[in-house]
């Protein structure tokens, strides 16, 4: 079981050390927060596929 023993390993090398999922795991209960979800992942593929910063002048 490769993939299970690279994840128990990655689990303890990250031991006392904040989530990077934390925000979307954490505002995923709610509408409200569903919906600022969607408009922030939306925002960050916009930006990928234009290739640049649409607010920048």
């Amino acid at each position: 079981m490769p993939d299970a023993s690279a994840g128990v390993y990655y689990a303890r090398f990250k031991t006392g050390t904040v989530a990077e999922t934390t925000a979307l795991y954490g505002m995923g209960g709610s509408v409200e927060s569903n919906q600022i979800i969607s408009e922030l992942l939306t925002a960050y593929l916009d930006h990928l596929y234009t290739g640049g910063n649409k607010w920048k002048k």
